[in-house]
């Protein structure tokens, strides 16, 4: 019987251990004055979606990204869907079921309009639950699920993800409309680029994400 006790806390141990490096951004400092307040709900969330397999609540991220599209409009920020959010509605015409979160990009041309847009943000529901990467990358959490918004780099139009192939290429976008609304996305190019070139056949089950 200890054994067992013993083998599960490691097995969590590990699994607590691969969600911390892959959740947090090892890229770099944050020097804004905004700091995340709720990284405790946020690995909660990400984790009852890689470990637990609970679906995404579609619904509710439908309407994280009404109201985050339409606070983007009222203050001139211009992002696109992108990873596999991107990817379930370019494949599908919707959100896939295996995801954790939504993945949005932002030219980092509007970053300041990002940050004096979190009020905002935040009097929707949204909980800025981190900020890493000197504001380069920024997690909200609204109705138990999140958003990952990452900012490009200076002088390249990407996400700024740490991969090289992110960093040195432009990203072209198409535009898709998702429940009424216009939405730019990443076109099928780029993610046969970043999926490969049977991006169309979902990869469904344990450990595939948003493949």
């Amino acid at each position: 019987m200890r054994a067992i006790v013993v083998v599960i806390i490691i097995a969590l141990a590990v699994i607590a251990g691969i969600l911390l490096f892959v959740e947090l951004p090892w890229g770099g400092s944050n020097t804004l004055p905004l700091r995340g307040v709720d990284f405790g709900e946020n690995f909660l969330t990400k984790s009852k979606h890689t470990v637990l397999g609970v679906p995404l609540d579609k619904e509710q991220c439908y309407e994280n990204l009404a109201l985050l599209h339409d606070i983007f409009g009222r203050v001139g920020i211009t992002f696109y869907l992108t990873y596999g959010t991107a990817l379930g509605i370019v494949r599908g015409g919707d959100l896939l079921d295996w995801d954790d979160d939504l993945d949005i990009g932002i030219p980092h041309q509007d970053m300041e309009k990002l940050v004096a847009a979190v009020p905002q943000i935040k009097a929707a529901g949204f909980v800025l639950a981190e900020v890493q990467r000197d504001g380069r990358f920024m997690c909200f959490l609204r109705g138990g699920e999140k958003v990952d918004i990452d900012i490009s780099k200076p002088g390249c139009f990407a996400i700024s993800d740490g991969c090289k192939l992110e960093d040195v290429v432009e990203v072209e976008l198409d535009t898709v409309n998702v429940r009424g609304r216009h939405y730019y996305v990443l076109t099928q190019k780029r993610l046969a680029e970043m999926y490969g070139a049977d991006w169309r056949t979902p990869k469904t089950g344990p450990g595939q994400g948003a493949k």
